[in-house]
């Protein structure tokens, strides 16, 4: 049995689509070169039922992303700090998106 997402993420829907060649596509359809990440792309589709992020380490802060888009006003800004490459940055502007934000 599978255990129940947070209620966020079903304001959200999942990427759908071909995988661009050489690219990884995250949940909400933000793009990472996979050797960025050192994986191998493989050809792929993505289906529109694609399930929300796994419950990981990540998962509270996927939370933190989405409610924050939702509760933005017109404009989402946000400010990502750290040494990574910016993928709360991207999946934070994919999210507010998708809720017809800039």
């Amino acid at each position: 049995m599978s255990a129940q997402q947070h209620n966020v993420f079903s304001r959200f829907q999942g990427w759908s689509g071909e995988v661009p060649e050489g690219l990884l596509v995250e949940w909400l359809g933000d793009r990472v070169p996979a050797a960025l990440l050192g994986r191998r792309w493989t050809p792929r589709v993505r289906s529109a039922a694609a399930s929300a992020p796994a419950f990981d380490e990540e998962y509270f802060e996927w939370i933190d992303v989405l409610e924050m888009a939702l509760q933005a006003g017109d404009v989402y800004t946000f400010l990502e700090l750290g040494a990574g490459y910016g993928r709360w940055s991207s999946r934070a502007a994919w999210a507010a998106r998708q809720l017809g934000k800039q």
